[in-house]
């Protein structure tokens, strides 16, 4: 497999890695948790304390605003919008009233939020002396002001330095007193449409103004107002909309009128001019022109037989044929005499052939008589022809002269047609703006008549009376408000941090990511000290973790290509790939196979550790490979199980020698295989992928490779490119294991199988 393979290989896991692992079962399942509510509640358990601090320091940041706030008291009125009134004329376009439906009353909500409508109030009320709508006499000295101010470093330096600093732009020049006022204006309209609330009331044509101030009074007055205003705007509306229909429709008459005037007189022109040029009607011309071309059906058809005639009688002139054949020759009573006089002649000739003989000259006579009365027939034959020649050529003239009157006539027709059809349309332009002139005058009547009758379409229901007591419920909702809005700003970090996470969590995740099966899981053991778990693992072995590694040894053992020789890898160190080999190799002797486990990181031995070894001056892998000992030197036995161990030695290595070279000769190979020779498992605990290359010269004597991954702990972008390594020399990976895994934690991330593992633990026996 070459490296492009690989590369694939890590994106989409191949087919048969699947097949292995997935089923119809897990593809239903997969479809059904493509939403996983449990996940997504697992997540927000696991960040419940960022929630509630986000809440509760939202909670009391909201209190301290709160109790800085000022009573404030809200007054309300009712408006009732289109009551019924007399429809007295029908004047919907000019002086509609306002729609009944949602989308007509949020039409009459922006007009009461218009800024002049807002601004009228203002003017009416004076409330540019009142210090809450001018914020030239409204002192913004509060608690929290004070506090923003002081704990802003920039307010601890004078503004000329940090104008000197270009930390702050120089002030800009005061404005001219109109545009001051004119500002002042604006910011009494906004905060005035700020504070004030409309509601359309469900179901009705009723509209609720509700305003809130510092002063009963105040509230009640400006609710009040604002809809007196209203109603007095909405009639200066009315007449100014009736004033300026009136005006336009004045100017339309005129204008509707000069164009009745003008259409009519072109219909009289058109007219005259009709009348002036062809004095009778179209129906008369048409019938002419009917007449005509049946004339000239006639004479045509006419003309085709005389040609026919011709050619017949020219064809048998030319091939000098029988002439009585033809029908003109035979109706010709001078060829019909000639005819027979020439029968004559030649029952004459006959009677003297019986007599005499051809020779003779009363025989000779006869023939020349024959002769003579033939080339007669003849002559008389181009006469008939010339005869019908010249009276083709009279059919002809007559044709061309019909066809000539046919098409002045047509072209007259036409001309009558585009001026009758132009008259047509200029008297129904005349009749269609006659009608529009009568409409929009008998519309000017109406509406002067109603110009005199105008009410507004709107009344006060119910008028604003002072409350009696401040409002509370605005302070619980800022508090309850802020209190979520902490809470919501709690979960959107838990979930940020839950997306930063770069580390494996799950088998899911691991298997995406590397397009491995996950072989094992190994659960955490809480000690200090590496030892520790090899000796728990002996103590308990019908603990979690026993059960795990001997998963781990028969997924190991099972494998298609597992011969002699399991290599156990990591991307990068501390991620229990030394321990994991130890467990490994004790369970495969527990099960009676001999078995060998080889340290092969030079650099940092660590399987003497497991099992207590501490005399490093005993030779160890080095001394075998530079042949300063023998194999059954350097091998030693753990007394309790019989595990054979070939471990390395710090102070070996460090007295000479490159790991990398070492492993790669022809020695090590050579001691791999008389391994094979003597053991049933060789197990190979190799240095870190990432850290060094002595992994995948490694890789090329194992059998199979299993990539160790620590849970929770290794970034995935490490864990991808180890396993690229690998793939980039053809290692036999067969899957991951994930080691010390914490499984109370991994339950509550809820991925893969731990979410169930609160199930099974009755099956262990970790005391």
């Amino acid at each position: 497999m070459d490296h492009d393979a690989r590369e694939a290989n890590l994106r989409t896991p191949p087919p048969e890695r699947r097949s292995a692992k997935s089923g119809p079962l897990d593809d239903a399942i997969s479809e059904d948790d493509d939403f996983d509510l449990r996940g997504l509640l697992f997540t927000l358990w696991r960040g419940k304390w960022i929630i509630g601090v986000c809440a509760v320091i939202a909670a009391g940041l909201s209190v301290v605003a709160v109790s800085q706030m000022e009573p404030t008291y809200t007054a309300t009125a009712r408006v009732l919008f289109n009551p019924a009134r007399a429809n007295v004329i029908e004047m919907q376009d000019v002086m509609a009233p306002p729609d009944i439906r949602s989308d007509g009353l949020q039409n009459e909500i922006e007009v009461l939020r218009s800024t002049s409508l807002l601004s009228a109030v203002v003017e009416e009320l004076d409330l540019g002396a009142d210090p809450h709508f001018n914020p030239a006499l409204r002192d913004e000295t509060t608690l929290l002001a004070d506090a923003g101010r002081w704990l802003n470093p920039l307010n601890w330096i004078p503004d000329g330095v940090l104008r000197d600093l270009g930390l702050m732009s120089p002030p800009p020049p005061p404005p001219a007193p109109e545009e001051a006022a004119r500002r002042m204006r604006l910011a009494m309209v906004d905060r005035l449409d700020a504070e004030l609330r409309l509601r359309p009331i469900q179901g009705s044509r009723v509209l609720e103004l509700a305003y809130t101030a510092g002063h009963p009074n105040l509230a009640a007055l400006i609710v009040n107002t604002l809809a007196e205003q209203y109603i007095v705007e909405q009639l200066e509306a009315k007449q100014e909309a009736a004033s300026e229909a009136t005006d336009w429709l004045s100017e339309r008459i005129d204008e509707l009128r000069d164009r009745v005037q003008s259409a009519e007189e072109a219909v009289e022109r058109t007219r005259a001019d009709l009348t002036e040029a062809y004095g009778q009607s179209s129906e008369v011309l048409y019938q002419q022109l009917t007449d005509l071309n049946l004339q000239l059906a006639e004479v045509r058809g006419l003309r085709s037989d005389l040609e026919a005639r011709f050619a017949r009688v020219s064809s048998q002139l030319r091939t000098e044929g029988d002439l009585g054949a033809v029908l003109d020759f035979r109706e010709s009573p001078e060829i019909q005499q000639l005819r027979d006089r020439e029968r004559e002649l030649h029952n004459r000739e006959d009677e003297l052939l019986v007599s005499v003989s051809e020779t003779h000259p009363a025989v000779q006579q006869v023939r020349d008589q024959i002769a003579e009365v033939r080339d007669e027939i003849r002559a008389e034959a181009e006469r008939v022809a010339a005869a019908l020649e010249a009276e083709i050529e009279i059919i002809r003239d007559r044709e061309a002269s019909l066809a000539r009157q046919v098409g002045e006539l047509e072209a007259e027709t036409v001309d009558q047609s585009r001026l009758e059809l132009q008259l047509r349309e200029l008297d129904r332009e005349a009749q269609a703006s006659r009608t529009v002139y009568e409409n929009f005058l008998a519309r000017y009547n109406e509406l002067a008549q109603q110009a005199e009758v105008q009410q507004p379409d709107a009344r006060i229901l119910s008028p604003a009376e002072p409350p009696l007591a401040p409002d509370a419920e605005g302070k619980r909702r800022t508090v309850v408000a802020s209190t979520m809005g902490g809470g919501l700003l709690g979960i959107a970090l838990v979930f940020l941090l839950n997306r930063l996470n770069n580390t494996f969590r799950g088998q899911p995740q691991l298997e995406e990511a590397t397009a491995l099966p996950v072989i094992a899981t190994l659960p955490l053991i809480k000690s200090r000290r590496r030892d520790d778990v090899v000796k728990q693992f002996r103590e308990k072995p019908n603990s979690a973790l026993a059960e795990a590694v001997r998963n781990l040894r028969t997924s190991v053992m099972l494998s298609s290509r597992m011969r002699k020789v399991c290599m156990i890898a990591s991307a990068v160190p501390a991620e229990g790939k030394s321990t994991t080999s130890m467990l490994l190799a004790l369970t495969t002797v527990a099960t009676g196979k001999s078995a060998i486990i080889v340290d092969c990181d030079l650099r940092r031995p660590s399987l003497a550790a497991l099992i207590e070894q501490t005399d490093d001056q005993a030779p160890g892998l080095f001394s075998l490979l530079e042949s300063k000992a023998s194999l059954d030197e350097v091998i030693s036995v753990e007394p309790e199980t019989g595990l054979h161990i070939l471990s390395g030695r710090t102070s070996e290595y460090r007295a000479g020698g490159n790991a990398a070279d070492i492993l790669a000769s022809g020695k090590f190979h050579q001691t791999i295989e008389e391994l094979k020779t003597r053991y049933d498992v060789v197990i190979l605990d190799t240095p870190p992928v990432l850290a060094v290359t002595d992994a995948r010269i490694i890789a090329a004597l194992a059998d199979v490779v299993v990539f160790a991954v620590r849970w929770d702990s290794t970034p995935r972008e490490a864990v991808k490119e180890g396993v690229r390594e690998l793939y980039s020399v053809d290692a036999p990976l067969i899957g991951t294991v994930m080691t010390m895994v914490n499984q109370a934690k991994a339950s509550s991330y809820n991925y893969g199988g731990y979410k169930y593992s609160s199930r099974y633990h009755s099956y262990y026996l970790d005391a």
